[in-house]
């Protein structure tokens, strides 16, 4: 797995790529909640286009879930978008935004098949 980490005004685009477990999308996470431009983050673009998520279970991305929303009381007002195509990668991305809103995340969650459209979003 490699993935890339690249910061912008409002935000970050985290591109991963090759296969990807659990332990490392949490570490890719933990870099963003890390970094002190957390707190002014508006939106954060996941490009999952050339990862697969497939050893991931739904059990294990509550992880994320929960971790975030810890996150989220340091900075409320973020959109997250997952960019994947991948039909297992798309219900893993949809349980994770399920089980965040019902942990009553603030964050805006949503999922796209292209990445225009999601840069698009975030931006709005």
């Amino acid at each position: 797995m490699a993935y890339q980490v690249a910061w912008s005004e409002q935000g970050v685009l985290v591109a991963m790529a090759g296969d990807v477990d659990i332990k490392e999308l949490n570490e890719a996470n933990g870099r963003l909640h890390g970094d002190p431009r957390f707190d002014g983050m508006r939106y954060q673009l996941w490009d999952l286009l050339g990862a697969s998520l497939g050893s991931i279970t739904r059990r294990e991305i509550e992880q994320p879930s929960a971790i975030d929303l810890v996150a989220a009381r340091m900075n409320a007002r973020v959109k997250v978008a997952l960019v994947t195509v991948s039909p297992h990668d798309v219900q893993i991305s949809e349980h994770y935004a399920a089980r965040s809103a019902s942990l009553g995340s603030p964050w805006e969650i949503r999922i796209f098949s292209d990445l225009a459209a999601a840069r698009a979003w975030c931006l709005e």
